[in-house]
């Protein structure tokens, strides 16, 4: 949570905050969004993206999500076979215009 506060404020009664809140824009979401969830990352809080979750499925949006367990911030670039499958699936099938990988 600090990287939010630092660069655009505590979110209680911040309109800048909102403004750049994904959790607050959920709703919003058309096209593909594939998140990538590393357990251990303490750059970007997990339960945040688990927040953004949650506000995707209320709004009924379709997205691709991994869970990492073990992994820290900059899982995309992981060397778990998993991770780098996933992304690249993501990848091809959004380069190809099909949607959700």
């Amino acid at each position: 949570m600090w990287w939010n506060e630092l660069n655009v404020g505590h979110p209680v009664d911040n309109t800048l905050h909102d403004a750049a809140s994904n959790l607050v824009h959920a709703h919003e979401v058309n096209g593909s969004l594939l998140l990538l969830v590393a357990e251990l990352d303490d750059n970007v809080d997990p339960a945040s993206t688990l927040q953004v979750v949650n506000a995707l499925n209320a709004a009924e949006k379709d997205f691709d999500f991994m869970l990492v367990p073990g992994a820290g911030h900059g899982v995309q670039f992981s060397p778990y076979v998993q991770v780098q499958n996933k992304v690249k699936r993501f990848w091809k099938t959004w380069k190809n215009g099909n949607g959700l990988g």
